[in-house]
């Protein structure tokens, strides 16, 4: 007799295959499958059971093809349909921690760049004797527009008057997103020029993450999204979401996202500006947590009017694995590369100004 577990995990499997069709704008279509608690109402209502999750239901079920409809019970197990709400990737909050400005021989950026777009930047990386800022494709790079611009950070509390002093690195490389899909990550790279060591510091708020070696996501996992304000937290319930995201520089398909409901009511787990952060996951073998994933952007729905006429709102963040981000960036490194200089590693320490700047100058010399 098959326990409740296998029951779940036999069928999430199943219906992911049967679920399974070319990602787009279809009405009904299921963007991920995960196990959890049925609640209606946004209330707790029976036993664990398979959750379907969708942007928007669809009323009436009529109006849903034969095979995408879901009935209350999917090969004897209870089933849940979680909406989400319509998809937006996180492009722009004014004073949110990097943005972009133009290269050093360019007089401003391109024209389809917009200037005001923000990120965050998601941790340092080292290949061979180089630092680079890891961060979102879409926000950072804008799927190769903004090759050759730089990064600059910006500071919470003040203007930036003059971009030169606080530009942190270049824009080097990105894993394109391409049409037709499916994509499976959205991160891109940029190079610290050894100047500007001085301005960038590579240990994780509070020291979240420790470990250079990221940890897979997986359906419950606890999660933790690294902020230098705050520390929200959430739960892995999709380990294979496949949405469609409109940027700003056109719509892309993906597939093997997660996602990911935040824990506290009425703050969500990532906002307009977050792309790019590093999603850290507890690991329970070493009771740490380690980078799991990388923000992209996130979807809210209405649950239900409060009494001072404001919404209730429930929040999704979708994010994509940390590990295959890397393993993707490494295929863009030069082939002239030694095997030694072409690994990617997280780090948490960088040179000090003065030993990078006798670095550079041996080079030179």
């Amino acid at each position: 007799m098959p326990t409740e577990d296998e029951l779940l995990n036999n069928a999430k499997e199943q219906a992911e295959q049967e679920y399974r069709i070319p990602a787009g704008r279809y009405a009904g279509r299921v963007l991920g499958i995960g196990i959890g608690t049925k609640f209606t109402e946004d209330k707790e209502v029976g036993p664990r059971c398979l959750r379907f999750f969708v942007e928007k239901k669809i009323r009436p079920k009529e109006a849903i093809p034969d095979r995408l409809r879901i009935d209350r019970e999917y090969r004897g197990v209870r089933t849940d349909v979680v909406e989400t709400g319509r998809l937006v990737s996180f492009q722009a909050r004014p004073g949110s921690s990097i943005g972009l400005t133009q290269a050093p021989d360019k007089p401003e950026l391109p024209p389809n760049v917009d200037p005001a777009r923000t990120a965050t930047l998601g941790a340092i990386v080292r290949i061979g004797d180089d630092f680079y800022v890891l961060g979102s494709n879409h926000a950072m790079a804008v799927n190769g527009r903004a090759t050759g611009a730089r990064i600059l950070f910006r500071p919470p509390d003040r203007f930036v008057n003059d971009p030169n002093d606080f530009v942190l690195a270049n824009i080097t490389n990105y894993v394109r997103l391409r049409q037709p899909g499916p994509n499976h990550v959205d991160c891109a790279l940029a190079r610290i020029e050894r100047e500007h060591i001085g301005r960038v510091n590579a240990r994780f708020p509070q020291q979240i993450v420790t470990s250079a070696v990221g940890i897979d996501p997986t359906l419950g996992m606890k999660v933790i999204r690294v902020d230098d304000a705050e520390e929200p937290s959430g739960a892995i319930v999709s380990d294979n979401y496949k949405p469609r995201f409109d940027f700003s520089f056109g719509g892309y398909d993906f597939e093997k996202l997660i996602l990911i409901e935040g824990d506290k009511d009425q703050q969500p787990f990532a906002r307009f500006g977050d792309s790019g952060s590093v999603i850290a996951g507890f690991d329970n073998d070493s009771g740490k947590f380690r980078a799991t994933a990388l923000v992209m952007g996130g979807a809210r729905r209405k649950l239900e009017k409060l009494e001072d006429g404001s919404w209730k709102y429930k929040f999704y963040t979708v994010a994509c694995p940390f590990n295959t981000a890397i393993a993707e960036l490494q295929k863009t490194l030069p082939k002239t590369l030694l095997p030694g200089d072409s690994k990617i590693e997280l780090v948490f320490d960088l040179p000090h100004p003065e030993e990078a700047s006798t670095a550079a100058h041996t080079e030179l010399t």
